[in-house]
């Protein structure tokens, strides 16, 4: 028998092999129920994060995973996505949408407690802050006022308040730190109850300001 000959068995045994074990497996349906979609991809996605995809292939599956306001029908035009609904003002700068009724009870349970969750946080550490720097500001102007005052934090002397308010990183301009600690916390406070009772675009600035302070 010629190599060739030998050659051309094997492989038309290694044929038959695969063309056996791609027809078999028939003896456990575990997965017969299970339905896979495979998605043809250019390549592989280097991240799923939409701030952080640039190329086609990641987009495509973002464009799967995610809905916007509006979507695309097979022709690629535009239709109705997660909005329902919209009215736009005459000068088209302002855009209402109503949207549909799953995406409103997503948010309720879960982006929106979560805002109220921070920012009852936020206004209790700023309650807790205007306290403290009030305090210390009754404090200072009493120490400035009656040298004899003792405060209840001069521990030893090591430990002083008094030592800290009347030394040069006690005031700025003449004015108290802990007074223009109060201020920037009440501002703070009061900024974070406005954001509970701002429409949505007005929040967004609010978070901005704080961001700034």
């Amino acid at each position: 028998m010629t190599i060739t000959r030998k050659l051309s068995l094997l492989l038309a045994a290694g044929a038959s092999a695969l063309a056996l074990t791609a027809c078999g497996g028939g003896g456990d349906n575990a997965d017969s129920d299970l339905v896979v979609l495979h998605r043809g991809n250019v390549a592989e996605p280097l991240t799923l994060d939409p701030h952080k995809a640039s190329g086609t292939w990641e987009n495509n599956i973002i464009g799967d995973m995610f809905i916007g306001l509006f979507t695309e029908n097979a022709a690629a035009e535009p239709v109705p996505g997660m909005a329902t609904d919209w009215d736009v003002t005459e000068d088209g700068l302002s855009w209402t949408f109503t949207l549909r009724d799953a995406v409103s009870g997503s948010s309720d349970r879960g982006v929106d407690s979560m805002s109220t969750l921070v920012r009852r946080a936020m206004l209790a550490l700023a309650l807790v802050g205007f306290a403290s720097a009030a305090t210390s500001t009754y404090v200072h102007y009493q120490i400035a006022s009656d040298p004899g005052y003792t405060s209840f934090c001069d521990i030893n002397e090591r430990v002083s308040c008094t030592q800290v308010y009347l030394s040069r990183f006690g005031s700025v301009g003449g004015t108290p730190v802990a007074l223009l600690g109060a201020f920037w916390f009440g501002v703070v406070g009061l900024l974070t109850v406005a954001a509970g009772r701002s429409a949505a675009a007005r929040v967004e600035n609010i978070g901005g300001y704080l961001l700034v302070l």
